[in-house]
C-alpha cells in the first residue's frame, strides 16, 4: 500500500473472522499488584481465542513480587523477572519479546484494563500483512473501590465507561490533535512516531526483533516509545490507528506529573540525537549527531583521489552538515592511503565503505545519497534536494549528473522507510516498487546547483570560494592566483593542492591563513625560482 494508506487494507470485522495468529501480551510490572489484577481480569475476558493468547508479566525488579496467585485465567501466564537497575521498560519489554511465543506482540502497561475486543481488533490488522504496527487509545479513570465483580461484568458488556460519570473519565487530548492534524495518519507525514505509545501497540514480532527492540539505554521515563516508533518507521511500517484496541488507564494521570515532565526534559537532548526527524531535531548547521539524517556514498570510479575528495569536501562543507560520507573503495590501494590520510579522524567520514556496509553503520538514518565523485555540490544542493523528497508523491529522487561522456549517470536519493518497505514487498524490483509507493522523481544535477569537476586546481579554489565568500579581499587575490595555476611546476603541484584542502576543511579563519600561506608560497616560491630570484617564504 501507498505511504501509510492503511485504510487500502482490507480487514475483517470484528466478530467475524476466524483468528489463527497467535498474541503474546506483554505487561511491564513495577510495584501496582492491584493494578495489575484488575489488568488481568480484563484480559480475562477477550473475544480472541484464549488458546492464541499467552500473557508475559515482566516484574522490573519490584521491592515485592506480584502476586503468585492471580485470578484464575483462561490463557497462559508467564510470570519473569529482572534484576532492579532502575528505570527498566525498556529491559522488561525486550525479556518479554524473547520469550513470547506469539506471531504478534501487544504491550500494554501493567495497570491498564483493556476493553473486551481489545485484542481482537489489534489482531485483525496483523492477519492482512505483515509489517504492520497497530495504536490503541485510551481513557482514564479511578478504579481502586470497585469490586472485581463489577469490573468483569463491564468489561463483558462493552460497559466500562458506564461505571463513571462522566466528569470522572479523561483522555489525552494530544493524541486527538495529532490524529486530526494526520488526517488519522492518513497525510503524507514523517512524524507519526509522535502518536505510537508503547503502552498500547500491537507489533509484528519478527519486525519488533528486527528494529532491535526497545533501546535499553532509556533508564529514566519518556522517549523509548517515540525512538522505538522511529526505528519501525525506518524499516517501512505501516502504522494503523485502531480505535477498537481501547484500555483504561487506572488513575488520573493522562497529563505527565512534574516528575515526569522533569525526566522528559532530560531525555529531550537524547531523543533529538537519535530521532532525525525536523519535528524532533531542526538543522543546525554545523552540528553533528550519532544517527545522522542523511547517509552520503561517494563512488570514486576511476577518479584520482584528489578529485574524490573534492567530490567529498563540497559535500561537506555545504549548507546541510547532518550527514556522514561514505567513500567507496578507491581504483588501488594507493589512491585509498591518500584518501585515508586526508579523512582519518573526522567522523562524518569513511573511507573504503561499499554502499551496503555504510547503511549497516546507521541503518536507521532517514535518507540515503549515492552519487559518482568527479561533481561538486553547492552549498545548497542538498538542502534543494531534501526539500523535493518526502513530500506528497516523492520517495526517490534521480539526479542526473553533469559527467564526461555520453552516457547519462545518476545519483540517487532516497526514503529509508520507502526503500525498506520495497524491500520487503518486491526485492527484485526495488526502484520501481518504491515509485508506485512513495512517488519517484527525475531532476537535473545542474538544477541542484551540482557542477563537474574538470579541472582539480581550478575547482578546489570553486569550493574555497563558496566557502569563504566574505573574504573579499583575499578572494581578489585567488582570483590573480587562478590565472597562474596552468605554470606550476610538478614539484610544487603536492604543497599547492595540500595548502588548498587544509583551506577547504578550514574551522576557522587562522586554519584558512594557514592553507593560504601555503598556496601563496608555493606559487610565489615558483615563480622567483624562473626569475632567478632568491626564494620567498
Amino acid at each position: 500500500m501507498p505511504r501509510n494508506r492503511w485504510d487500502l487494507l482490507d480487514v475483517p470485522e470484528l466478530g467475524a473472522w476466524e483468528p489463527t495468529l497467535r498474541v503474546s501480551v506483554i505487561l511491564p510490572y513495577y510495584e501496582n499488584p492491584e493494578e495489575l489484577h484488575r489488568t488481568l481480569l480484563g484480559l480475562g475476558e477477550q473475544t480472541y481465542p484464549a488458546d492464541l493468547i499467552e500473557v508475559i508479566v515482566v516484574d522490573d525488579g519490584s521491592p515485592t513480587r506480584p502476586p503468585e496467585s492471580p485470578p484464575p485465567l483462561p490463557f497462559s501466564l508467564k510470570m519473569l523477572r529482572q534484576e532492579d537497575l532502575g528505570y527498566g521498560l525498556a529491559r522488561a519489554r525486550n525479556l518479554g519479546a524473547e520469550a513470547a511465543a506469539g506471531d504478534v506482540l501487544v504491550f500494554l502497561d501493567s495497570d491498564m484494563i483493556p476493553t473486551r475486543r481489545h485484542l481482537e481488533a489489534h489482531a485483525r490488522w496483523h492477519h492482512c500483512a505483515a509489517g504492520l504496527v497497530t495504536v490503541g487509545f485510551r481513557f482514564h479513570a479511578e478504579f481502586s473501590g470497585l469490586a472485581d465483580e463489577k469490573i468483569v461484568e463491564a468489561v463483558r458488556n462493552d460497559a466500562v465507561a458506564d461505571l463513571f460519570d462522566p466528569s470522572e473519565v479523561q483522555r489525552p487530548t494530544w493524541i486527538d490533535d495529532h490524529m486530526e492534524r494526520t488526517g488519522d495518519m492518513l497525510g503524507p507525514h514523517e512524524d507519526l512516531y509522535l502518536m505510537m505509545s508503547g503502552g498500547n501497540i500491537g507489533i509484528d514480532r519478527d519486525l519488533y526483533l528486527q528494529a532491535g527492540g526497545t533501546d535499553e539505554s532509556f533508564t529514566r521515563w519518556g522517549g523509548e516509545d517515540n525512538e522505538l516508533a522511529f526505528r519501525l518507521l525506518q524499516l517501512g511500517a505501516v502504522v494503523i490507528p485502531e480505535r477498537a484496541a481501547t484500555a483504561w488507564h487506572q488513575g488520573e494521570g493522562h497529563e505527565p506529573s512534574e516528575e515526569e515532565k522533569q525526566a522528559l526534559r532530560l531525555q529531550k537532548p537524547k531523543m533529538k540525537s537519535l530521532i532525525p526527524d525536523p519535528s524532533m531535531r531542526p538543522h543546525v548547521p554545523g552540528r553533528g549527531y550519532p544517527r545522522p539524517f542523511l547517509l552520503v556514498h561517494v563512488d570514486p570510479a576511476r577518479h584520482d583521489a584528489e578529485v574524490v575528495g573534492l567530490t567529498v569536501d563540497s559535500l561537506l562543507g555545504g549548507d546541510f552538515t547532518d550527514l556522514v560520507v561514505g567513500v567507496g573503495p578507491a581504483r588501488d590501494e594507493k589512491e585509498n592511503e591518500w584518501l585515508v590520510a586526508t579523512y582519518e579522524g573526522d567522523p562524518r567520514v569513511v573511507v573504503g565503505v561499499t554502499p551496503a556496509a555504510l547503511i549497516a553503520s546507521s541503518p536507521f538514518s532517514p535518507a540515503r545519497l549515492t552519487t559518482l565523485a568527479g561533481v561538486g555540490f553547492s552549498p545548497d544542493s542538498l538542502g534543494r534536494a531534501l526539500a523535493e523528497l518526502g513530500g506528497p508523491g516523492v520517495g526517490l529522487l534521480h539526479v542526473t549528473l553533469p559527467v564526461e561522456g555520453d552516457e547519462v549517470q545518476l545519483a540517487r536519493l532516497v526514503m529509508t522507510r520507502a526503500e525498506n518497505r520495497a524491500r520487503r514487498l518486491s526485492p527484485d524490483d526495488l526502484d520501481p516498487t518504491i515509485g508506485r509507493l512513495f512517488g519517484e522523481r527525475w531532476v537535473s544535477g545542474s538544477s541542484l546547483g551540482i557542477w563537474l569537476i574538470e579541472d582539480p586546481l581550478v575547482d578546489s579554489l570553486r569550493v574555497a570560494r563558496r566557502v569563504h565568500t566574505g573574504e573579499i579581499a583575499l578572494l581578489a587575490q585567488l582570483e590573480d592566483v587562478s590565472s597562474r595555476l596552468l605554470d606550476l611546476q610538478a614539484r610544487r603541484s603536492m604543497r599547492f593542492i595540500d595548502g588548498l584542502g587544509t583551506m577547504v576543511r578550514a574551522r576557522s579563519w587562522d586554519d584558512f591563513k594557514v592553507g593560504w600561506r601555503a598556496v601563496r608560497g608555493a606559487i610565489f616560491r615558483d615563480r622567483s625560482h624562473r626569475q632567478g630570484e632568491p626564494p620567498r617564504g
